[in-house]
């Protein structure tokens, strides 16, 4: 009979089954800080087009000197050894996107990892145009960037195949959105449009522990993402603590960053530096040696400034559109 009754009341909405406890949990949870970041772009660390973005914490004063950048404009000259730096002579739409290697990046790295530069082969590459993984011994090289011609099982990088231009890459946008709770918890949720399609990108955070800068990866591993044929991607993380909040250690979320991968490739806990040399066959079949720096393999995209950053107003804003 009490099956009866209540299969009745089910029928007719009166009878609600008794939540779990982890749905009574769920429910009693309290909104206690909430924002919505808006996504700024970068052609480096804190950097577009040769201008610095953000100014720093005053605990951070020295780092007001640390702007990076991480493309750079295709130098067409016969053996050229880098590309054009961005300035706002060049930030133009139709300027042509290559790798590089910022110098003063490149000193911070060999103060304490004695990280050399990369080798001259392996700048002003254009953006698309990387190697990655290409055996089991962990050698790089360089693999097509189109559909083959036949259907044999050959490796190919989906993605962009035109050279990227600045105008392409300033089409990016993105927000994100973070809600915290009162049982320590937090829901983080990034939008991103007019990414690069097909296209892998990671995202990282910047923390200030105790003075200390602290990069990690944000959410935990895996902190990649893989964009749909439009550019268009989620990243979506639930985590302890509120990143709009210190942590119980003073710590402090001062940014987060995404970046693009063209080699399609990732470096785990290790952030974004890969100090230890590669093997890097080249196209003509001579191999190298040579670290991949930020800049060679990874190019910082858009930033979220989180906590304790300014933003540098200037009277004449650079965007290539």
């Amino acid at each position: 009979m009490n099956k009866l009754i209540i299969g009745l009341l089910c029928a007719t909405g009166l009878y609600a089954a008794p939540q779990t406890q982890a749905q009574q949990s769920e429910h009693d949870k309290q909104i206690i800080a909430k924002r919505t970041v808006k996504g700024h772009l970068t052609t480096g660390v804190n950097n577009y087009c040769g201008r610095k973005l953000f100014e720093f914490p005053a605990a951070y004063d020295s780092l007001n000197d640390l702007s990076f950048q991480f493309v750079g404009e295709f130098d067409p000259t016969p053996g050229a050894l880098d590309a054009k730096p961005l300035s706002a002579a060049n930030c133009e739409a139709d300027t042509i996107l290559a790798s590089t290697t910022d110098p003063i990046n490149v000193a911070w790295l060999q103060s304490f990892l004695d990280m050399p530069d990369a080798d001259p082969r392996l700048k002003n590459r254009p953006i698309m145009d990387k190697p990655t993984y290409v055996d089991l011994i962990g050698n790089h090289g360089y693999i097509e960037r189109r559909l083959p011609e036949h259907s044999n099982p050959v490796p190919f990088f989906d993605g962009p195949k035109e050279e990227i231009t600045l105008g392409s890459w300033s089409k990016a946008r993105g927000r994100y959105k973070f809600q915290c709770y009162n049982d320590n918890s937090a829901k983080t949720v990034a939008r991103f449009k007019h990414l690069f399609p097909n296209s892998m990108y990671s995202m990282l955070a910047v923390w200030d522990r105790a003075g200390e800068l602290v990069v990690q990866p944000f959410g935990g591993l895996p902190n990649v993402f893989i964009t749909d044929k439009r550019g268009n991607a989620r990243y979506e993380k639930e985590i302890n603590g509120c990143p709009l909040l210190p942590t119980e250690d003073g710590s402090s979320l001062l940014y987060l960053i995404i970046s693009y991968h063209p080699n399609a490739s990732i470096t785990g806990a290790s952030s974004f530096i890969t100090a230890a040399p590669a093997t890097v066959i080249d196209k003509d079949g001579s191999v190298f040696e040579s670290t991949q720096p930020p800049g060679i393999v990874i190019h910082d995209q858009i930033m979220f400034p989180i906590n304790g950053l300014e933003k540098i107003q200037y009277d004449q804003p650079l965007n290539a559109k």
